[in-house]
């Protein structure tokens, strides 16, 4: 698998998830996929959650010379990676295990982000739920008499 081919499709793929929802099904509820939580990240759980952390450095980043688009949480494992490839030069199948610690991650990564998006993305629809407005921002009509006089 070349480098390029998970993380970007994904990226792409997510982007595209959010233009669908935030501009033609659900306006108010979707979240902006490029700022901050909005909510509570602890909200719903009984024990607090773990915070994530950034194992790699800037500075190790930098000498490793990772690309920006890779410098994230399995950036570690991808420096471990670039270094096991320039031990072993010629044999990369030595280095088949640290290949597969990263793309698990990367996969993780992209999960985890999915999820948290996800969470967001219901917890702005019960928000709006909670107001009285539809998924897109509008008030619920109110049903009348006549409405139920029907059935």
């Amino acid at each position: 698998m070349h480098m390029d081919d998970g993380s970007i499709y994904d990226r792409v793929k997510t982007a595209f998830n959010h233009y669908i929802e935030a501009y033609f099904t659900e306006k108010a509820a979707a979240p902006e996929w490029q700022q901050s939580v909005k909510h509570d990240p602890n909200f719903g759980f009984d024990a607090p959650r773990k915070e994530r952390v950034m194992v790699a450095t800037q500075k190790e980043m930098e000498a490793s010379g990772i690309a920006l688009p890779y410098r994230d949480y399995c950036a570690h494992h991808m420096i471990e990676y670039k270094k096991c490839m320039n031990r072993n030069t010629p044999c990369y199948w030595r280095c088949q295990h640290l290949k597969h610690t990263w793309i698990q991650c990367q996969q993780d990564d992209y999960t985890d982000r999915y999820r948290e998006y996800e969470r967001e993305r219901r917890l702005n629809k019960r928000e709006l739920t909670l107001a009285g407005k539809d998924f897109n921002g509008n008030p619920l009509p109110v049903p009348t008499e006549s409405a139920h006089a029907k059935f």
